[in-house]
């Protein structure tokens, strides 16, 4: 019977030689020319994966709350402008009909009280962001104005604004209704 001692060969020895000779032959399949990396290089190499992996899912998770920021920002915006919308028309014909009122009209009680209620439409439109386009006087500009005539005017430049026909409004910064206006020639 031979047993694991058999031909002077121990089993432990066997085994290192199996190791060794499967070894040499993967690092040969590889084609290894170089030494490979001892434990803290390889534990290095695998550190800096991972940090560049976290770096990148980080940088990744910015730009998606930036992102939803902008979105969300811009769906209140939209929100908010068609209600703003609706409501310039109402502000159209209470200042239509302020114009009308004269001034002995204006110091009455009752009369005081509404144009007060309209100041007070005013302020509450301006609270929410809502800002009228100063227009008359200066020079047209496409991205605020709208042209509804062109008009022949003495001593003006072409292009001037020379009167608002409906006022133009920004909603937090951003276009809600451009102004109507007629323009010199």
């Amino acid at each position: 019977f031979a047993g694991p001692q058999a031909h002077g060969v121990s089993e432990k020895h066997r085994i290192v030689e199996f190791a060794a000779r499967n070894v040499h032959l993967s690092m040969e399949e590889k084609d290894l020319s170089k030494d490979p990396p001892t434990g803290g290089e390889q534990l290095k190499k695998e550190r800096d994966e991972y940090l560049d992996g976290w770096k990148r899912a980080k940088a990744d998770f910015i730009n998606y709350k930036r992102e939803e920021a902008e979105r969300i920002e811009n769906l209140m915006w939209y929100v908010g402008s068609g209600l703003m919308i609706s409501v310039l028309p109402a502000l159209d014909d209470i200042e239509r009909a302020e114009k009308e009122i004269s001034e002995d009209k204006k110091k009455e009680r009752e009369m005081a009280g509404v144009i007060q209620a309209m100041r007070g439409l005013r302020e509450a439109l301006k609270k929410q962001g809502v800002e009228e386009i100063m227009a008359e006087g200066k020079k047209f500009n496409p991205e605020f104005h709208e042209t509804v005539q062109e008009i022949e005017m003495a001593g003006r430049e072409s292009g001037d604004i020379a009167e608002v026909v409906e006022k133009g409004y920004l909603f937090r910064g951003r276009l809600l209704r451009p102004a109507k206006v007629k323009v010199t020639k």
